[in-house]
């Protein structure tokens, strides 16, 4: 009787096969080939995604300073927009 093998057959995303003694990492675990249907609506959402925020993730933060008039930040969106255009 033939042995088999403990190699499974790479997958789509990955070139290299998976073992026992070399998994798969996590990072190629793609969830939109394996859970999204081809032909699906959300399929366009992904490349607008990927067009917008692929690439390389710098992570940004922005401290706001408490309003002087006790208003919350509602009646302050136009700056705080403007804070985020400045930002982009």
């Amino acid at each position: 009787m033939p042995m088999r093998s403990a190699h499974s057959p790479p997958s789509p995303h990955c070139n290299t096969p998976c073992t026992r003694r070399t998994p798969c990492s996590p990072q190629d675990f793609n969830f939109r080939e394996l859970f999204v249907p081809e032909g699906n609506w959300l399929h366009e959402a992904f490349a607008v995604e990927d067009r917008y925020f692929g690439g390389e993730k710098v992570p940004i933060s922005a401290f706001t300073r408490s309003t002087v008039d006790g208003r919350d930040y509602y009646h302050y969106q136009d700056q705080l927009q403007a804070l985020s255009d400045a930002l982009a």
